[in-house]
């Protein structure tokens, strides 16, 4: 073997070996690393399952506590004992820094006198206990009925979630009382009028295409319109002015915020 030959091998053999180095010292860092994280788990599992779970436990006590109080107590109170208990837990949190507002219910004071919170805390859970008395759900079930849904942050996540929706559906039956204004105001000065043979029934659905001088081409007609298809055509007007007006809402919003600029930055933009 020539000197030129073995020089080339032991090149090889050196990569080679640096490769196995490299890669061991590799598995190694891996290794110890994912050791480290399995230790941490574990920590964090006793921690769930135990001071995590207790403290979580101890919070759906005191929740449950407070409503009791609120169901047995305040409800069946006679009105000069509830206004003098307002007087007096209003002042005892104007003490703590904690100011009370007159539209502040009792089961908010209630709720920032025990946990000495503040009103966005409060908020939460006086959110959660409200939602929960609405699914008929009293004290002594308050902490199961929490944890069949999820916890605190679940269930309000899906009060927001049902608020959106409700307002979502008012919103759509606004649309559509204006949808029907408007058709009645259309029937007396219609937008257009033509003559079509064929066209009895209380409705009719004509299929038409634009054109580029601003007209439009009749291409189909369903003269034979029963009630369901209309109101779904009159759901589909509604939530098509509905989002209509919310575009517009936002462009206001949006000229509204520049008009409000200074000068300099509205050039700027």
């Amino acid at each position: 073997m020539t000197k030129t030959s073995t020089s080339r091998l032991n090149a090889t053999v050196r990569a080679s070996i640096a490769r196995a180095t490299t890669n061991a010292h590799a598995d190694l860092f891996a290794n110890t690393t994912v050791a480290s994280l399995d230790a941490i788990h574990t920590r964090c599992a006793a921690w769930t399952d135990n001071e995590y779970k207790t403290a979580t436990d101890i919070l759906y006590g005191l929740l449950a506590d407070c409503l009791k109080l609120y169901d047995e107590n305040f409800i069946n109170a006679k009105d000069a004992e509830r206004k003098k208990l307002r007087l007096d837990l209003t002042a005892a949190l104007n003490e703590r820094g904690i100011k009370v507002q007159s539209n502040t219910t009792m089961l908010t004071m209630f709720i920032r006198y025990v946990f000495n919170s503040d009103r966005k805390r409060a908020n939460r859970y006086v959110s959660v206990l409200t939602a929960a008395k609405s699914h008929g759900v009293t004290h002594d079930g308050l902490a199961n009925w929490l944890r069949d849904n999820g916890g605190i942050e679940e269930v309000r996540r899906q009060i927001k979630k049902s608020e959106e929706a409700i307002k979502k559906a008012a919103d759509l039956d606004k649309s559509k009382n204006a949808t029907l204004a408007d058709i009645e105001t259309n029937t007396a000065k219609p937008l257009a009028t033509f003559e079509f043979a064929g066209a009895t029934k209380n409705h009719a659905i004509f299929l038409a295409r634009p054109k580029l001088d601003g007209t439009v081409d009749v291409v189909a007609a369903l003269l034979d319109v029963d009630d369901t298809i209309y109101n779904q055509l009159l759901t589909r007007i509604a939530k098509q002015n509905l989002e209509t007006a919310h575009a517009q809402n936002r462009d206001n919003a949006e000229l509204s915020a520049y008009a409000k600029k200074p000068t300099v930055e509205r050039l700027a933009a």
